[in-house]
């Protein structure tokens, strides 16, 4: 659960649309765009979901998974890394 939310626990094993994605060979990170199209990686351990990334050079989630950790953040009384000036929205 994200910090007693009540919401459904995500499993650890899967990405969603809007994640941000690791991929474990080379360390790059990618926007997942289609959760369903990325599934096999995940379940080959190539690519994993990120948690909240801090850096001038990090891609920012989108949909749920973004508004989840704003909620995170709100709860805990601290900015989004993007009110704070660090992580970029550019994409790829």
């Amino acid at each position: 659960m994200v910090l007693g939310s009540g919401a459904r626990p995500l499993p650890l094993d899967g990405l969603e649309t809007g994640d941000v994605a690791w991929i474990d060979a080379s360390g790059a990170s990618f926007l997942v765009e289609d959760s369903h199209r990325e599934a096999s990686r995940v379940s080959a351990f190539e690519i994993s979901a990120t948690g909240p990334i801090f850096g001038s050079r990090t891609l920012e989630p989108r949909g749920a998974p973004r508004e989840r950790e704003r909620a995170v953040y709100e709860k805990l009384g601290l900015p989004a890394p993007k009110l704070l000036g660090v992580g970029s929205a550019r994409l790829g």
